[in-house]
């Protein structure tokens, strides 16, 4: 049985992956990227050669977990924060583009606000740059999220 925690991110990346200028996406949704090309879960990738200009990290945080009550459940607050990601070395104005990125997470997010049923509540954290270590082949920018869901004890 999948957890829910798996469910949340995977329902999240579908939706990241329809990133696209294609005309319109499934959503309905139009794209200024095709950072959805290039989505990672749990890391923060260095784009190389072979790799897009642009890409996406989905990288939960930790969580916040309330009570337990007589239903033997508990209520789960996940950050996620989803990061726009740019080459530095082959783009012209990549912090512009990693922008640009951003934009498009928050448009391919922000439709639905349950995730499917998934999620009882979803609430837009801040926006900030992401700080750029030496040496690094990438600028980012990051979005935050708050995902609160149901857990039931002993059934994550």
């Amino acid at each position: 049985m999948t957890s829910q925690r798996v469910l949340i991110l995977e329902a999240l990346v579908t939706r990241l992956r329809d990133i696209r200028t294609r005309d319109t996406a499934a959503s309905g949704a139009t794209y200024e990227t095709d950072a959805g090309l290039a989505v990672y879960v749990g890391e923060r990738p260095e784009l190389g050669e072979s790799d897009p200009y642009v890409a996406i990290a989905v990288l939960p945080q930790e969580d916040d977990v309330t009570g337990i009550g007589q239903q033997l459940a508990f209520m789960v607050t996940l950050p996620i924060a989803i990061e726009a990601i740019a080459s530095v070395d082959r783009l012209d104005e990549p912090y512009l583009a990693a922008e640009a990125v951003v934009a498009d997470i928050k448009r391919a997010i922000e439709g639905e606000r349950t995730l499917g049923g998934l999620v009882s509540d979803m609430r837009r954290g801040s926006t900030a740059v992401v700080p750029r270590e030496p040496g690094t082949t990438t600028v980012g920018v990051a979005v935050t999220y708050q995902l609160t869901f149901k857990e039931p004890w002993g059934n994550p």
